[in-house]
């Protein structure tokens, strides 16, 4: 399954990439720190799923699902 992951702290990402590594079925995609940048990611990389911060500024991950 085609996973990203948004969130805007770097320690909770980097800590989801990593237990997100040992997962058979996931592919990791890609890992934002900015919901921008996951986004303008999406509107050419079709993902399945996708990990996203609830509590972010700018685009929060409510709005960005």
């Amino acid at each position: 399954m085609k996973t990203i992951i948004v969130d805007d702290e770097k320690w909770a990402l980097e800590q989801l990439t990593k237990e997100f590594s040992g997962v058979k079925d996931i592919e990791l995609a890609g890992a934002f720190l900015d919901s921008v940048e996951a986004l303008e990611y999406i509107k050419t990389n079709p993902v399945d799923f996708a990990l996203l911060d609830v509590k972010m500024s700018g685009i929060d991950g409510i709005e960005l699902g």
